[in-house]
């Protein structure tokens, strides 16, 4: 749900990171793969750099984006 989400903010424009060097870095080393279920995940192996800090970055998008959308929250469940 992070990346589908990061990707959601990159393609409507409502990212930015004003120029950060790290941050061009990152984005560059990210390879994706979609697997079978429709999903996109990191592919580390095919990566040649680091993309840590967009894995970080997903995972963050993804937690947001569940307090933003509370409807979509299961009642009782517990974010961790």
């Amino acid at each position: 749900p992070g990346i589908k989400e990061l990707e959601r903010l990159l393609v409507g424009r409502l990212f930015e990171h004003d120029g950060d060097p790290a941050a061009d870095w990152a984005f560059q080393n990210v390879v994706t793969y979609q697997n079978t279920n429709g999903e996109k995940k990191f592919d580390k192996r095919r990566a040649t750099q680091k993309m840590d800090p967009m894995q970080v970055l997903a995972m963050a998008a993804g937690r947001a984006s569940l307090h933003l959308n509370a409807g979509n929250v299961v009642k009782g469940a517990v974010l961790l």
